[in-house]
């Protein structure tokens, strides 16, 4: 195997690739329809927290779709995957602040 995780005999693809890449292809479906339907929160402030309960679950989402991207593209986990991983939680949990207060 290669860095990039695949075998250069046969063309296999790893397994960590194949998780990321389920990962980012589910992420990116909540993604999707989080952005598209809703997530079924009813807006319950105004203004900036409005906002925030809005669009910050699906932010999250698509925060972890891009990370898994990432690492389904390079082939490997990454700082940028991590730091959008990062980014997501600090975004889920900034939304649930502001859908409990």
């Amino acid at each position: 195997m290669d860095d990039e995780g695949v075998s250069r005999a046969g063309g296999r693809v790893s397994a960590p690739r194949v998780r990321w890449l389920a990962g980012a292809v589910v992420a990116t479906a909540v993604a999707v329809v989080f952005t598209t339907w809703g997530d079924g929160v009813p807006p319950v402030a105004s203004g900036r927290w409005g906002a925030l309960v809005d669009s910050g679950h699906a932010g999250a989402w698509i925060l972890l779709a891009v990370a898994a991207w990432l690492a389904t593209v390079t082939g490997r986990w990454t700082r940028p995957s991590t730091a959008c991983a990062v980014a997501a939680l600090a975004l889920y949990l900034v939304f649930l602040g502001a859908l409990l207060t």
